[in-house]
């Protein structure tokens, strides 16, 4: 029966490709409210991944990721010009023949000694992800694993080895441990996991003295089950991997950190106290020790050495704003030191002695490379790459602002050391040439929110004249561990009202009403995006209600248990919704929340975009809600746009302009 049904999906979804793709894809001008928006002259105008870079002090060069002439190529700059000057992004040359346009990237890393890049990387939009290295003097790029999934890898000290996980199906099947020499390509099989302790997605440690590797493994595949586990490479292939962390404990993915304490002690990021806070882990005797107590999430730490004394440096980040913290380790009792304050957000992509490289972005500024010297009292920051001022003035359309808003409960936020109850925070990005009166529009980020950091497809909405804003619902990663894990086992329900809560305050603040207000989102925002336009009006005891104008839904899922049924994330569905579906009482309550159940109550209009090649979240789920919709006589108010072979990420051109066609399109018949 099931067979049947993948059939008739794919006839209609290809029946539907070819009404929905009879548009000149050469032409990208679009007319949306008497403005023409050249959409491949916006996303060429940016034309870099927002999160896949690499950087080099050693090398002197920043690696990424660039759109040219309709593919993806892995391009570099050298950094540390002669003339004391930034260099320009747009100098940028490709360092590898190959497009990856219909691949997506994950885990990019550098290899210092040689500058070659390596990432973990799909074929075709499959999620089938192996190691790749990219060779930036033959511009080839060589396949290095074979395997089904590869959940993460890591290079050994001097960066002959690697060390790597391979799942051998769907997540939440067994995996195994490998290491690989790179020299002679020698793959060895080192260790298993266990039914009791699944190795996952895991950053891997090696031990200085290479006597073993530590990553993280999952009680039973519970991901707030997480621990540390040490393997031996002295040992056999039967030896399970040892758990050194304190079972009892919650923590939902520790991570072992690259550089050690001592040969004994690992250092470890979790976020076990409420914020991810570094710690020592001894690998003997199991004790751990705090060398933090932050505030907010740690996102890097790296031990250095500094004229013969050693340092822990670290960095935070917010809504508002990152640090780079020092800690001298000879001086336990003291205080950590302040390195640097940005006013953004920023990524570190490399640390070497005292000096750290950082990407830097906000919401206006897409992105600028900096070295910050850390061993000075006084931190000196040199500029190194960044983009003309003619091409920001391209690309930014907006001002935004960060928003206080009220919800329901008196959930704790902190933000930049400040604790509030009772709060949320969002950004709301004005668009410079604001739609009239009367047609104005606010689109509001379903999930994912909150960020500043540079948003390609928010600008391009804000060219239209739309208002965007992006809250950040219980479950962002924005603030702490305590924050992030407040809609475990509770999703379509407290993060819904979140979003609610948001979606009044900025119809109130603008002045706009509901019905020309809309959610969107991707994946669990596109699950999200359903719900708000289908929700019930009362959860946990909960009742609220806000009459939507439109929704669009990227990639979502309007069936909770589908989800878990079909998709590769088994455990992530398990984590979110709570529960065993075996469980009839869980069942209940997933089908409960699942936007499929409740589309008699679907609000304002939909539009809804997927990928037909979609592992993560099929694309069976939209069609499925789109027929639904159909059968309930409601074809006026729904939308389908398949994207035919992409996946879960919509990374090709063509693909892009097809989705801002349909969108606009959307957007200019709502009343």
């Amino acid at each position: 029966m099931r067979n049947i049904l993948i059939l008739v999906l794919v006839l209609i979804c290809i029946s539907t490709s070819i009404s929905c793709s009879s548009y000149d894809k050469n032409n990208a001008i679009i007319k949306f409210h008497g403005r023409s928006l050249n959409i491949t002259k916006l996303l060429n105008s940016f034309p870099y991944d927002k999160t896949r870079w690499v950087g080099s002090i050693k090398q002197k060069r920043l690696a990424f990721l660039r759109q040219a002439d309709g593919q993806q190529l892995v391009s570099a700059v050298e950094l540390y010009g002669t003339d004391n000057r930034p260099v320009e992004l747009n100098h940028g040359k490709a360092i590898c023949e190959h497009d990856w346009s219909s691949s997506l990237t994950w885990e990019w890393k550098i290899r210092h000694s040689d500058g070659s890049v390596f990432f973990r990387a799909d074929e075709n939009n499959n999620e089938s992800f192996n190691i790749y290295r990219i060779d930036p003097y033959s511009k080839k790029a060589t396949k290095l694993t074979d395997a089904t999934y590869v959940p993460g890898y890591s290079f050994n000290p001097d960066e002959t080895k690697i060390a790597y996980i391979e799942r051998m199906g769907k997540e939440g099947a067994r995996s195994r441990l490998h290491v690989l020499d790179l020299k002679t390509m020698k793959d060895e099989v080192v260790s298993h996991d266990s039914e009791a302790h699944q190795f996952t997605w895991s950053n891997i440690s090696w031990q200085p003295n290479g006597k073993g590797l530590i990553l993280t493994s999952l009680i039973g595949g519970d991901r707030t089950k997480g621990n540390l586990s040490y393997v031996s490479l002295v040992g056999k292939i039967t030896d399970l991997p040892k758990v050194l962390t304190d079972t009892s404990v919650l923590r939902t993915f520790p991570n072992a950190l690259k550089h050690w304490y001592d040969n004994d002690e690992v250092l470890m990021l979790s976020g076990e106290s409420g914020v991810k806070n570094v710690y020592r882990l001894n690998v003997n005797t199991g004790i751990q020790t705090a060398l933090t107590n932050l505030t907010a999430n740690v996102n890097f730490a790296e031990i250095t050495t500094i004229c013969s004394s050693r340092y822990l440096i670290v960095a935070v980040g917010g809504p508002l704003g990152s640090a780079i913290y020092r800690y001298d380790l000879a001086k336990p009792s003291q205080p950590h030191e302040l390195v640097h304050r940005f006013t953004s957000s920023i990524d570190v992509l490399d640390l070497r002695r005292d000096r750290i490289l950082v990407k830097n972005s906000s919401a206006t500024v897409p992105v600028k490379v900096q070295e910050i010297e850390i061993g000075a009292e006084q931190s000196m920051v040199r500029e190194l790459a960044e983009l003309s001022q003619s091409v920001t003035n391209e690309i930014v359309h907006s001002t935004v602002k960060p928003i206080l808003i009220n919800t329901f409960d008196k959930i704790p936020l902190v933000i930049l050391g400040k604790q509030y109850h009772g709060k949320l925070h969002g950004m709301l990005y004005k668009p410079t040439n604001p739609l009239p009166k009367g047609k104005d529009i606010v689109m509001v980020k379903s999930f994912y929110g909150g960020r500043n950091k540079y948003d390609p497809e928010i600008q391009i909405m804000c060219a239209a004249g739309i208002y965007v804003f992006c809250p950040a619902p219980r479950g962002s990663s924005l603030f702490s561990s305590r924050f992030e894990e407040a809609n475990d086992g509770d999703m379509g329900g407290n993060e819904i009202i979140d979003v609610i809560f948001a979606a009044e305050h900025i119809s109130k603040q603008l002045n706009i009403p509901a019905n020309r207000i809309g959610a969107f989102g991707h994946s669990h925002g596109g699950f999200a995006t359903l719900r708000l336009l289908t929700f019930p009006g009362q959860i946990n005891g909960i009742k609220a209600n806000f009459n939507w104008g439109f929704g669009i839904s990227e990639a979502g899922f309007g069936s909770i248990f589908n989800e878990y049924e079909y998709s590769n994330i088994k455990q992530c569905m398990v984590k979110e919704a709570g529960g065993n579906p075996t469980d009839r009482a869980v069942r209940a309550k997933w089908d409960d929340r699942s936007p499929i159940n409740h589309v008699k109550s679907l609000k304002g209009e939909l539009l809804l975009i997927h990928g037909t090649a979609d592992q993560r979240v099929p694309f069976s789920e939209s069609q499925i809600m789109y027929d639904k919709l159909i059968q309930l006589g409601m074809k006026d108010r729904v939308s389908l746009v398949p994207l035919d072979g992409a996946g879960h990420s919509f990374s090709r051109n063509p693909d892009k302009v097809k989705v801002y066609r349909h969108k606009f399109s959307f957007l200019e018949r709502l009343p």
